[in-house]
C-alpha cells in the first residue's frame, strides 16, 4: 500500500472516532439535570396531542365580562373562548352592547394540551387573549378592546413552532 492510503485511512479512522466521540458526550450533556432546566429549546414529540378532541365542552373554557357605561341600558362588554372540534382551536365569542361577532383563534402546539385563559386589560373594556406555554407562563396573543364604540381585536404577537416528523421505514 502507497503512504497516502495509509494515510487516508488513518485520518479517516481519526475522523470517524472523534465524530462519534462528540455525539456521545452531547447525549450526555442534553440528558443532565442541571442542562435541561437552563435550555430554552423543547424537545417534542408530534403525534402526542390528537389533532381532534374526543369530546367538546359546550360551555367556555375561558371568558371575561364587563357592563359597559350606558345608563338606560343593560349592556355587556364580554369575550367567551369554546373548544372545536380541533385540538388547537378555539371559537372566540365577543359582545359589545347589541354587537355579536364570533372568530377562530389557533393556539400553537407545545406539546401540552392548550390552555388558554383571558387577563383584564388596562382599560374596563380591553381584554388580554393568551395561552399558557409548558412553564404555565402565560402568553398573550390577542387583545380585545373598544375604541370609538368599535369592536376592534389586534394581534399583539406571533407565535410559531417547528416541528418535524421523521419517518422510521
Amino acid at each position: 500500500m502507497s503512504k497516502s492510503v495509509i494515510r487516508s485511512i488513518v485520518l479517516f479512522t481519526v475522523l470517524m472516532v472523534m465524530a462519534c466521540g462528540t455525539s456521545t458526550s452531547n447525549n450526555k450533556n442534553e440528558s443532565s439535570p442541571s442542562n435541561t432546566s437552563q435550555s430554552q429549546t423543547a424537545v417534542v414529540s408530534v403525534d402526542s396531542i390528537p389533532a381532534e378532541r374526543s369530546s367538546i365542552r359546550k360551555e367556555a373554557v375561558a371568558s371575561y365580562s364587563k357592563k359597559t357605561d350606558d345608563p338606560l341600558n343593560d349592556f355587556y362588554f364580554s369575550v367567551k373562548l369554546y373548544e372545536t372540534k380541533y385540538t388547537q382551536r378555539f371559537l372566540m365569542k365577543l359582545t359589545y352592547e347589541t354587537l355579536q361577532v364570533s372568530d377562530t383563534i389557533s393556539i400553537p402546539y407545545l406539546n401540552i394540551w392548550p390552555n388558554v385563559k383571558i387577563e383584564k386589560g388596562a382599560s374596563g373594556l380591553e381584554c388580554i387573549v393568551g395561552f399558557l406555554d409548558q412553564q404555565q407562563q402565560f402568553r398573550p396573543y390577542k387583545k380585545v378592546f373598544v375604541e370609538n364604540e368599535k369592536l376592534r381585536v389586534k394581534t399583539l404577537h406571533f407565535y410559531r413552532v417547528r416541528g418535524w416528523k421523521k419517518e422510521l421505514y
